[in-house]
């Protein structure tokens, strides 16, 4: 599973154009819609449960069943919690069961359009969590997490970022409860692997929209939404300043970004309070040592530095250099690189030098000694 991060809506760039914007939007959120057609509306069918008792009229518990049935058609903007409360249990869920792993949540680079604040944090180069809250009352509308993984590592992870956060959305459940819910997601089917890259999935619970959507290899995208919070792209076309279709969020979110990584450089993400054992990498290809490091929770800096004497890709030095580390710690890693370079031009200028051939001397050809005359 590659490539189909939330980050790849930042290559919209300088454009502004909401319309201009909505392709990338689709590669990150074709899962989310129901419809096929772009110009077709792609709203979310949102199913509403039905409690009814047999009914018996002109009895008085039909008239007490009334206004609860309207309270439960009421609409549902958002997941019952505060930003911060939201983040706060899930970094508890995450350092309890996950310590291993960089997936603590940070409020970077927030952003605010119309009166909702959205940010996103890239816990890795292929994993990322987007929270998007309404900025009167701090509410979260929805979260959406991103992965594009390339191996196991990165899909236990992603996966252990759902399960910190389906702790959160369903605190009641019991880890079995929250189990089967993923299982009606068609997550973790008893019929076999399942395939991530095709999987389509949304169903209601608590008042609250749960999906999931494979993008046929370019990555999965898991999402938690309050019930009838909009993903339409349509919609935003009509209405593009709507407060309740997360799609505007994300796509001026993404505008937005794009223009402050001109001058901002990207956020360092702080290392957790949990330490690990920092492994030596020293004299290790670059590649091998950044799995290594990116499978003991920590962050990896590639620095290339020029050297005739190491083999190029291989680790010449690393900061720090060992000992126990906080997980989420960026390990600079300096490779070297110019070796075969050197070689290349080292065998190349002895082609192309001109060549001094010798011969051995006949003593019988060596010149008169000037000065001197032949003797009889």
């Amino acid at each position: 599973m590659r490539g189909c991060n939330l980050s790849d809506l930042r290559s919209c760039g300088e454009q502004g154009d909401i319309m201009i914007a909505k392709k990338y939007v689709a590669l990150i959120c074709c899962g989310l819609f129901l419809a096929v057609g772009f110009g077709t509306s792609m709203a979310l069918v949102l199913s509403r449960p039905v409690a009814q008792a047999p009914v018996q009229e002109e009895t008085p518990k039909v008239a007490e069943k009334t206004p609860k049935q309207e309270e439960t058609q009421h609409p549902v903007y958002d997941l019952g919690m505060t930003e911060e409360s939201f983040r706060n249990r899930y970094n508890q869920v995450a350092a309890e069961n996950f310590p291993q792993y960089p997936i603590q949540l940070q409020q970077v680079r927030p952003y605010t359009f119309g009166h909702t604040v959205t940010y996103e944090d890239p816990f890795t180069d292929r994993l990322s969590m987007m929270v998007c809250r309404y900025q009167d009352t701090n509410l979260v509308k929805g979260i959406l997490i991103s992965s594009h993984a390339a191996d196991e590592l990165d899909g236990t992870q992603f996966l252990s970022v759902i399960a910190s956060a389906l702790a959160v959305t369903e605190p009641s459940f019991t880890p079995k409860e929250r189990g089967e819910l993923l299982k009606k997601l068609g997550m973790f089917s008893d019929d076999g692997p399942t395939d991530y890259t095709r999987i389509n999935r949304s169903i209601e619970h608590n008042g609250k929209r749960y999906f999931i959507r494979g993008n046929n290899g370019n990555g999965v995208l898991f999402g938690v939404l309050g019930k009838d919070v909009l993903l339409d792209p349509a919609a935003a076309k009509v209405d593009p300043i709507d407060d309740h279709n997360i799609i505007i969020d994300v796509v001026n979110y993404a505008i937005w970004l794009s223009k402050q990584q001109a001058t901002v450089s990207p956020a360092k993400r702080e290392p957790s309070s949990a330490t690990i054992n920092l492994p030596r990498v020293v004299g290790m290809t670059a590649d091998a040592a950044s799995a290594l490091l990116k499978s003991k929770g920590f962050q990896v800096l590639v620095e290339s530095v020029y050297s005739v004497y190491t083999d190029d890709g291989i680790v010449m030095d690393q900061s720090p250099s060992s000992g126990n580390a906080p997980i989420g710690l960026q390990v600079v890693l300096k490779v070297a690189y110019g070796k075969a370079a050197a070689q290349a031009r080292s065998v190349m200028q002895e082609r192309e030098s001109p060549q001094i051939v010798t011969h051995p001397v006949n003593q019988s050809e060596t010149a008169p000694t000037p000065g001197r005359g032949r003797g009889r």
